[in-house]
């Protein structure tokens, strides 16, 4: 047996034998044999430009020439397909051509390990590289599930979608509007988080009214970092309002203000009168459809256009941006004034008797009046003449009143005061 050194890798070399004699004639060349050398081991394989669902493969020939072919396997037993897919069987193929292939079918944030081996050109294997392990990009989330259900001011239910990564994969949660990150007692502060599963179903600690944009990004075993998913927007529902603020009254207006039920400047109000059943428009009169307003652009609202003596029973709802409606508060119940009568109509009967008509000033029935003597400071009283008490009567009662007991040639001034039904003089 003789050994054959300084040969190269993976090439072809073709031997024959001649015979001497020994007068050193020697015969012609037998029939030629050829064979290759082996291939030599590649090195381990490198990749690039790795997603979620893929990767760029570029095998390390090592020593090899350009035409040695080679494999790539899995460490699943599976094989990189020509075209990039991962099926069984080995396909062989030179490095010029793996070169260009990217390797697809994989799942986001998963390891791979690949190896190569190489073939002379007699298919003679050799044995497989040193591996190469890999981690995929987790995938970016989608939009994410968040409810309110018109229900929550201090939350929102969330659910993350795991969409194709593992249950392994790592997400971060933030209010992309506040630039809070979800913490780990699921409430928003200021650290990023990242949660090896998924968060709890709610959000807690947040405001009233308020405008939330949820958004998550994934990160893979190797903390590679995704994109932020699309955000999901909604708002927290606003606070009941409270009961409006009574701010003026006069004979023909009402003037309140909005009480926000410590709910943000971009929720708005609609007040809602009871008796009418009508809504309030934004210049003080009434229409049958809701006016929606922030508290700034409410302000003072005069009511005006009233009759008086006139009631209204006025209540307040919020919305937030969502369209999401609360309920109503309790009713602020306001009647609008009396006014000043006139001065009445005096006529001296007897000697100790003086009738008094009340001039109501146009003022409607459902108005009371007292009726003074001024000089002695005392009532009228509609059974027992002047007292030391007022005694509030409708004109109705009034209107044929007969002061009696009264002194003789004794000057007497009356004067008359209304009051509404609130019981405002």
């Amino acid at each position: 047996t003789k050994t054959v050194t300084g040969l190269s890798i993976a090439t072809q070399c073709s031997f024959s034998s001649i015979a001497t004699n020994d007068d050193g004639v020697r015969t012609e060349s037998g029939p030629a044999t050829s064979l290759y050398t082996l291939a030599a081991v590649p090195n381990k394989p490198s990749f690039t430009n790795t997603t979620a669902n893929t990767t760029d493969i570029e095998i390390n020939a090592s020593t090899n020439p350009a035409d040695v072919e080679f494999a790539v396997s899995l460490s699943n037993g599976q094989y990189v397909q020509a075209d990039g897919t991962i099926a069984s069987g080995a396909i062989w193929q030179t490095k010029t051509l793996w070169d260009n292939t990217t390797v697809t079918g994989l799942a986001p944030n998963t390891t791979y390990t690949f190896q190569v081996k190489a073939r002379n050109g007699d298919h003679v294997e050799t044995t497989t590289s040193e591996a190469e392990s890999i981690v995929t990009l987790a995938a970016t989330p989608s939009q994410q599930d968040l409810y309110n259900y018109n229900t929550f001011t201090d939350k929102l239910e969330f659910y993350i979608s795991y969409d194709t990564n593992p249950q392994s994969t790592e997400f971060a949660v933030q209010d992309s509007i506040s630039g809070l990150y979800l913490q780990i007692d699921a409430f928003l502060g200021e650290s990023q988080i990242w949660h090896a599963q998924a968060p709890a179903s709610y959000i807690f600690g947040l405001n009233p009214g308020t405008n939330y944009a949820i958004r998550v990004k994934a990160r893979n075993a190797s903390s590679i970092e995704t994109e932020w998913g699309v955000s999901r927007k909604l708002s927290t529902m606003p606070n009941v309002p409270g009961t409006p603020i009574l701010i003026d009254t006069t004979t023909n207006s009402i003037s309140v203000e909005i009480d926000n039920g410590s709910n943000p400047n971009n929720v708005t109000y609609a007040i809602y009168e009871n008796n009418s059943s009508l809504f309030v428009k934004a210049d003080g009169t009434f229409s049958e459809t809701e006016v929606w307003q922030s508290q700034g652009e409410w302000g003072t609202t005069s009511i005006s256009n009233l009759n008086v003596n006139q009631n209204l029973s006025l209540k307040v709802k919020a919305k937030n941006d969502d369209n999401a409606e609360t309920n109503y508060s309790s009713a602020i119940s306001v009647y609008t004034l009396a006014k000043i009568p006139a001065a009445p109509t005096v006529e001296a009967l007897s000697s100790s008797s003086i009738s008094i008509a009340i001039n109501t000033n146009e003022n409607p029935g459902s108005v009371f009046y007292a009726i003074q003597e001024v000089t002695s400071g005392k009532y009228v009283g509609y059974y027992s003449g002047l007292q030391d008490v007022e005694d509030w009567r409708t004109f109705e009662y009034w209107q044929d009143c007969i002061i009696g007991g009264l002194e003789g040639s004794t000057e007497y001034t009356f004067n008359v005061k209304a009051r509404n039904s609130d019981y405002v003089e």
